[in-house]
């Protein structure tokens, strides 16, 4: 337990530690309403192939061939999906993925599918949290 003193409160905090499969990307990926079933773009296409995030776990896919990290992969297949639906995604300007129905989304499929188990954990510490505060 860490005490953190402030304008006279104390307050008890707890370190956890949350487990992230791959990267922020990778849950972002998680997102079935925003894959396009039949994309025209030819990369997309084959990442698909390769990996459908549609039915397949986001947290589960490996390196597609060429690429020397998972996290390099699922951010240019993160951009590939939004270039898709005319859209753009980078890290200092995610857009997109900040709006109230993406996390819904990515809530949803947790809940259906039981995929994306790093992060349902995280889900799980901010349920706790907002438990806490009420």
């Amino acid at each position: 337990m860490l005490e953190v003193v402030n304008n006279e409160t104390i307050k008890k905090a707890e370190f956890k530690v949350i487990v992230q499969n791959r990267t922020i990307e990778t849950w972002f990926l998680g997102n079935r309403k925003v894959i396009p079933r039949q994309p025209q773009r030819p990369l997309l296409r084959k990442f698909l192939e390769f990996h459908d995030i549609i039915s397949q776990d986001p947290e589960e896919m490996g390196i597609y061939p060429k690429y020397s990290n998972h996290s390099v992969f699922h951010l240019d297949y993160l951009k590939e999906v939004f270039k898709e639906k005319n859209l753009s995604y980078s890290k200092t300007t995610p857009q997109e993925v900040t709006e109230p129905y993406y996390l819904e989304q990515l809530i949803r499929r947790r809940e259906e599918t039981l995929q994306m188990e790093t992060f349902g954990g995280f889900l799980d510490f901010c349920n706790g949290i907002k438990e806490q505060l009420s």
